[in-house]
């Protein structure tokens, strides 16, 4: 009983949820409409600049004003740490306790059609909003929230929101959708999904209809029929269609036709797709394979659709009239994108966001790095790991900001608290120096005083007034009546703080797995050293650091003094003058940033192997001053046994006096009390050279007298904690060991390796930022190298660039980002184009992908026309592919079915048949998917026996393939059962339905919806052939299902009881009939409104049955039996 009562409520909400879908789409499409009659709507093609207009939109800003309510009475006094993202954006970042008000900057592109909000509270996803612009968040919400929306600043409703307000009389909805972890019971689901029903009647009048025409059938006998299930229509949009039909072959006479809703069209999905070889894991070509994906991919991706989605998709596929193939491809995207489930997308968001948490909730010095996910695109000049930020009523002056920049190159300036606020919560990876004015101070400190991102702040003192700040104190700096007292005091603390900015990961020498960041970040530092693709990468370093300090005259003229200067065996000299190179490099190596590593990769090998050539070769106890949180030491000391290995990625200084270290980790700021300072020991015995001492340097630092390497691993050997030492400092031991004596790493480091191996360091990188989940990054990084005129003739790098833009692309697609993901396979196209010609073999496949991408966003005449590009370079090939130009032909197929040119689309499907009967090896499932295609085009023509002749010769070769696919099969018994169905032969039609249900018994749970409705065309047929017990007994099966995969309200229960009403009518049991439509009013009427036609419709079948049951009664006696 659990378990039906389990399967019954999450029938429940998935159903639900359906109905909540069909509204969004419904107002979506509005939403559309609206803005094509008011905007020209630009198409996508091949021209990469009209893309940038479409992916780099205008955006449109304002502020929204939040309450935050949390739901933990026990909590409702601490402070909580808030995250808000908005579409993989961070917005927010704060600390609050319940009931604190909070303004963040909404930032949306102004063609985005909705705006989706996600709420974490201390790590975890909590809440999440989704609407169809800011104001339709503000009281909307038909379920409880941890956050209030109350106003919103500097915009207007959308057009949608303008709907509801006109129609808020009527009691409709608005699209806002929400989910809450709080409120993810089935009730609670239920009462927010429930369409209203002026919604319902409003979707079902929408709803398409058919252009075919039908015979008409008789009316004489339009009492006694009995109702057909639409799937499409009772699931979907939770309505239901009567089919009036015969209970007799000889009622099909009838000559005279009327339009009427025809059998659904088969809704095509995308042809199959070509994979390139740079997007498999094991193939290390530069260009496209001329291999393709097996032919039956789209049946393969219907099948993989139906394990995704199996309640959908059988749903499609139960239709009374067929629908044969795969769902639209705007259908498609709608489905798997919201099908997944709640508790699938927490985990998702927790994990991507767990792994962008470096230097948000943790406020640790020496600290664990986490790849970056695809949160905020890095602004330009944003390559240090400090930012500044000036918050003043006036502006600064040249001079002011040459000086500043001097200092930090990213500088912000604002003279509004909200837009200051908004972007200090925006910040990801980066710590903030704060400059504001006192005339700010107490608006913004207190809604400030506890981001983690925060490091110090410098109040310039420029008005008369008092203050408190003993709140704030540990990170205000002091109070200054000149900019150039802050510049001086900024310049030596920046020297104090620069020291306390160590990374590190642990790993465990016998671990069975290792920790991805420690992977990565080996992996990483592998590619920074290939010495491969470096024949131009000192000109990407000179141009990569000029556009990032533009504008800073003091740093330009040391890249210009760099350029002309540098010399490999002076790295050491250039890294300790501490400038622009060893600023970008400490933050990309400390976040990472592969794309910045990859710029700076000269520099970065010469400055390793100098360390290497010029490293002292006898022991050596290096001592590195730090602060720690205790929490994290306290990790550190409870794991010394099970995580023993610890890795130090950055190029570190540290000193070889420890007196000297406990003195700098005295005088590093912390941050707060439950910071401590910290000496790492580190051990390097003999013979390993990894810490420098004499080399040439800049200048001079007798605090700082070692260099040691990157990526160098130690073992933890001892952790004293800080109230064991009378210098009140913690210290960690370590001893320097090789990573390639660790032979458990190195054999778990050699498979990631050869997972990740490529054909050049570059494509290795791309997949390496891809599988951390760094998308957006490798996409621009990408992109970027691309556009570089200086690497446009340089045939290995264009080779990778447009490898790595089809991974990138492919990657998308699996995304159903259908535009980003043309716009990509194009890029690539036309990389490949400056190495190879149009014609070239290898470029097939990349051709049929982008087709496929048009087809996918209905821009079928271009599909068309890249199929066709495909297909030709097949057919003059010197040994053409069969089996790959046979694909290009039904893919062909297939858009001309969905341009409705059904007499093409048959031609195309034949030629595939012709060409799959010359190919010699086994292809029974590519046969049957044609004759297939060919029964939708015949189906969709209005040729019912020709399209029943093609799907049975289908079913034939697929009864033949062992082992046999019960997913195909039950389809397929079904699409010819509804065919018979519609002929009139309904014995034949009995038949193939049962087969049908014998078939999805095999794959589907016994209480599954489709269940319901297949039981009950299965009655149906045994009552038109008078089988009346036969036809009772399966519409009591279809009320058991419906009772547990269901809704209460569902209509397709009342459509049932309608049919055991028409049978016991039939049995003259009028008693018995009366209770069951009686019964069918009501269950409709819980949907549709007292005056809707089905509902008048139940209402005179009854009083003709209450009139049949009287004059049986009257003249039971006097009657004639014929």
């Amino acid at each position: 009983m659990d378990y039906f009562i389990r399967k019954q409520r999450q029938r429940l909400i998935e159903d639900l949820l359906e109905l909540q879908r069909e509204e969004d789409l419904h107002r979506l499409y509005q939403s559309i409409t609206y803005n094509t009659n008011n905007f020209e709507q630009q198409q996508i093609d091949s021209d990469s600049d009209d893309y940038e207009r479409y992916h780099y939109r205008r955006k449109e800003y304002c502020l929204i004003s939040v309450i935050y309510r949390d739901s933990h009475s026990q909590r409702k006094k601490s402070m909580d740490e808030i995250i808000i993202t908005q579409h993989n954006r961070i917005v927010y970042k704060g600390c609050l306790k319940h009931g604190d008000q909070f303004t963040f900057k909404s930032k949306r592109y102004r063609n985005e059609s909705h705006i989706r909000l996600k709420f974490y509270i201390n790590d975890v996803l909590e809440d999440e909003m989704t609407s169809c612009c800011e104001h339709g968040l503000i009281n909307r919400n038909r379920r409880k929230h941890l956050f209030r929306i109350e106003r919103i600043i500097g915009s207007k409703p959308c057009y949608e929101c303008r709907l509801d307000y006109d129609s808020t009389s009527s009691g409709s909805h608005s699209l806002t959708s929400s989910f809450s972890k709080y409120n993810s019971c089935p009730a609670c689901h239920r009462s927010s999904s429930t369409l209203s029903e002026d919604q319902s009647d409003a979707s079902k009048s929408k709803k398409k209809q058919s252009r075919l025409t039908l015979p008409k059938l008789s009316n004489r006998k339009a009492s006694s029929e009995g109702f057909i299930a639409n799937i499409n229509d009772i699931v979907e949009n939770d309505t239901y269609l009567r089919k009036k039909e015969q209970k007799s072959d000889e009622d099909l006479t009838d000559t005279s036709t009327v339009e009427s809703p025809s059998p659904s069209k088969r809704t095509y999905g995308p042809p199959q797709l070509s994979m390139m070889s740079a997007s498999d894991a094991h193939d290390d070509s530069p260009v496209p394979s001329v291999h393709e994906q097996p032919f039956n991919s789209s049946q393969t991706n219907e099948q993989n659709s139906v394990s995704q989605s199996n309640s959908r998709r059988t749903i499609q596929r139960l239709e009374s009239i067929p629908s044969r193939a795969e769902s639209n491809a705007d259908e498609q995207t709608v489905s798997l994108s919201l099908n997944h489930s709640n508790e699938i997308a927490i985990a998702n968001d927790a994990t991507q966001l767990l792994l962008a948490r470096l230097g948000i909730l943790r406020q640790q010095q020496v600290e664990r790095p986490e790849v970056s996910t695809n949160v905020t695109i890095r602004e330009k000049g944003n390559v240090e790991y400090f930012t500044l930020v000036y918050l003043h009523s006036t502006y600064p002056d040249d001079g002011t900001i040459r000086r500043l920049r001097s200092l930090v190159n990213f500088l912000k300036i604002f003279n509004d608290i909200d837009d200051c606020v908004a972007f200090i919560n925006s910040i990801v990876f980066e710590k903030i120096i704060l400059i504001l004015s006192n005339m700010f101070c107490e608006s913004i400190l207190s809604r400030i005083e506890e981001l983690q991102q925060i490091y110090t702040i410098y109040v310039l003192h420029d008005t008369e007034g008092v203050i408190d700040f003993s709140s704030t104190q540990s990170k205000i700096q002091g109070f200054y009546t000149n900019i150039n007292d802050i510049y001086n005091e900024m310049t030596i603390n920046m020297n104090k703080i620069s020291r306390d900015l160590i990374t590190y990961f642990n790993a465990s020498s016998n671990a069975v797995t290792l920790d991805s960041m420690f992977v990565y970040y080996h992996l990483l530092i592998e590619i920074i050293l290939d010495k491969n693709e470096t024949s131009n990468g000192f000109k990407e370093l000179i141009d990569f650091a000029r556009e990032e300090y533009e504008g800073n005259e003091i740093e330009l003229t040391i890249i210009d003094e760099f350029e002309n200067a540098y010399q490999s065996n002076k790295a050491i000299y250039w890294f300790t003058r501490k400038c622009f190179l060893s600023k970008m490099i400490n933050k990309a190596l400390r976040i990472p940033e592969a794309d910045v590593l990859y710029k700076l990769r000269v520099f970065i090998q010469d400055l390793y192997e100098q360390l290497i050539e010029e490293a002292t070769n006898s022991s050596l106890t290096v001592y590195f001053a730090q602060t720690i949180q205790r929490s994290d030491l306290d990790d550190l000391h409870k794991n010394i046994l099970s995580s023993n290995l610890i890795i130090l990625p950055q190029f570190l200084f540290g000193s070889t006096d420890r007196t000297r270290a406990i003195r700098i980790a005295h005088d590093i700021p912390r941050l707060t009390a439950d910071f401590v300072p910290l000496i790492i020991c580190i051990n390097i015995p003999d013979g390993f050279k990894c810490a420098n001492l004499h080399s040439h340097r800049y200048e001079i630092d007798e605090d700082n007298d070692v260099l040691l390497n990157m990526n160098t691993m130690g073992r933890l050997t001892q952790i004293d904690k800080e109230h064991t030492n009378e210098d009140h400092i913690a210290y960690i031991y370590v001893t320097v060991v090789k990573c390639e004596h660790q032979q458990q790493v190195q054999q778990i480091l050699d498979v990631k390796r050869t997972e990740m191996k490529s054909f050049s360091p570059f494509a290795t990188l791309i997949k390496l930022m891809i599988a951390m989940n760094q998308q957006t990054s490798a996409e621009n990084f990408t992109v970027s190298m691309y556009k570089n005129p200086f690497l446009r003739d340089n045939t290995n790098i264009q080779s990778s660039i447009a490898a790595c833009l089809h991974v990138l692309a492919t990657n998308y697609r699996n995304q159903e980002d259908f535009h980003r993901a043309v716009h990509l396979y194009l890029l690539s196209l036309q990389a490949f184009l400056r190495v190879i010609p149009p014609n070239a073999l290898e470029l097939s496949t990349l051709y049929i992908n982008i087709a496929t991408m048009y087809f996918r966003i209905d821009n079928y005449e271009k599909a068309l026309d890249y199929y066709q590009k495909g297909l030709d370079i097949h057919l003059h090939s010197n040994s053409p592919d069969l089996y790959s130009i046979s694909n290009c032909t039904n893919s062909i197929g297939i858009v001309y079915l969905k341009q409705e040119r059904y007499e093409d689309a048959i031609k195309s499907f034949e030629r595939t048949l012709k060409i799959l009967h010359q190919i010699p090896d086994s292809h029974e499932s590519e046969l049957a998917l044609t004759y297939d295609n060919i029964g939708d085009a015949y189906l969709a023509y209005g040729k019912y026996d020709e399209a029943l002749n093609h799907y049975t010769k289908s079913l034939n070769i697929q009864e033949q393939i062992s082992p046999k696919n019960p997913q195909t099969l039950g389809t397929s018994y079904h699409t010819i059962g509804n065919i018979y169905l519609k002929l009139g032969r309904c014995r034949d039609a009995l038949v193939h339905l049962k087969r049908a249900l014998e078939y999805q018994q095999q794959y589907l749970p016994l209480v599954h919806p489709a269940f319901a409705l297949l039981y009950n065309n299965i009655g149906l047929m045994h009552y038109r052939i008078e089988q009346y017990n036969e036809a009772l007994q399966c519409y009591h099966k279809s009320l058991e299902i419906a009772a547990i995969a269901l809704p209460d309200n569902h209509s397709m229960v009342g459509i049932t009881l309608f049919n055991m009403g028409l049978v016991y009518s039939s049995e003259d049991k009028y008693d018995e009939a009366m209770e069951s439509i009686e019964k069918s009013t009501i269950q409709f009427l819980k949907t549709l409104p007292p005056d809707h036609p089905d509902v008048l419709e139940n209402q005179s079948y009854m009083e003709s049955i209450r009139q049949k049951k009287m004059l049986k009664d009257l003249f039971e006696e006097h009657t004639t039996t014929f």
